[in-house]
């Protein structure tokens, strides 16, 4: 009987280990599939601007090494600040500007998020599927983006606003993320986005 029950431990706990390899494979290829598509526009653009405005490549430039480095490193931890991953949406919001200087955005916080950690890129699949309501106006201004994180009751909540219309991104980012949110917080999250005739709402909850 103690044998089958030492055997009984040791193949539930092999099933264990299993089951967390698995998850941890389908949240690292989950995370790895954020924005391969807007690195390689961004290197193309950049080859376009060393020919014809050096100064603004080299911001680009600039500004991308910042976000392969967080990708390619930080990324890699289990979790992150917030702050670092808003500064990230920041540069990555910033590159877009530099490519359609038409475009505008604006990210409110709260002043007390700086001790709060989150996976890395978590938000980063919101605002790409933003920025492809922006790319789909292609005369006048651009419409702004808006941007909030706020912290209450041990939940945080993220908010992104931006245009309706008829996105050029498929919605694969927000499908992905759905997934990633369920494997990391369970049923303790909410991602819903509502449509309006003036604006569109994607927005997070996360229990923490």
């Amino acid at each position: 009987m103690t044998i089958f029950l030492q055997r009984w431990i040791m193949h539930s706990r092999q099933l264990q280990e299993l089951e967390k390899s698995k998850v941890q494979n389908e949240l690292d290829r989950l995370k790895d599939q954020v924005q391969p598509d807007f690195l390689s526009r961004m290197l193309n653009t950049a080859n376009v601007l060393t020919k014809k405005d050096a100064g603004k490549a080299s911001s680009l430039l600039l500004r991308l090494s910042r976000l392969l480095r967080y990708q390619l490193y930080d990324s890699m931890r289990e979790k992150v600040l917030l702050s670092a991953d808003i500064s990230f949406i920041r540069d990555y919001m910033n590159l877009e500007k530099i490519l359609n200087d038409r475009f505008d955005f604006s990210i409110t916080m709260d002043k007390d998020i700086d001790h709060v950690l989150v996976p890395p890129l978590l938000f980063i699949p919101v605002v790409e599927h933003a920025l492809g309501y922006i790319r789909s106006h292609d005369t006048g201004k651009f419409p702004d983006i808006y941007i909030l994180f706020k912290m209450k009751n041990n939940n945080l909540y993220f908010a992104c606003i931006y245009p309706p219309g008829l996105s050029k991104e498929p919605a694969n980012g927000l499908y992905n993320l759905h997934r990633r949110l369920q494997l990391l917080y369970g049923e303790s999250f909410l991602l819903e986005t509502k449509q309006g005739d003036k604006n569109n709402i994607t927005s997070l909850q996360i229990c923490l």
